[in-house]
């Protein structure tokens, strides 16, 4: 009997030991829960699309310090 394996939950080259902890208030909490499920998303998905989105916007700004690495 072999098991059907299912959707990948980490973007491929995305590591699983590399996990970054975050704590959010439960405010925060229920926004991030609500985001998702809106796009029918995990939370940590959802949580790894938004720093994406933040570190972009973040790097796009002339006055950051920091270094634009690509994406």
């Amino acid at each position: 009997m072999t098991t059907v394996k299912g959707p990948r939950r980490s973007p491929r080259g995305a590591l699983s030991g590399t996990s970054v902890y975050v704590g959010l208030t439960p405010l925060e909490r229920a926004e991030l829960e609500q985001i998702a499920a809106a796009r029918h998303r995990s939370i940590s998905s959802m949580a790894r699309e938004l720093i994406c989105i933040g570190k972009r916007h973040v790097q796009d700004d002339p006055g950051s310090s920091v270094p634009n690495t690509g994406p």
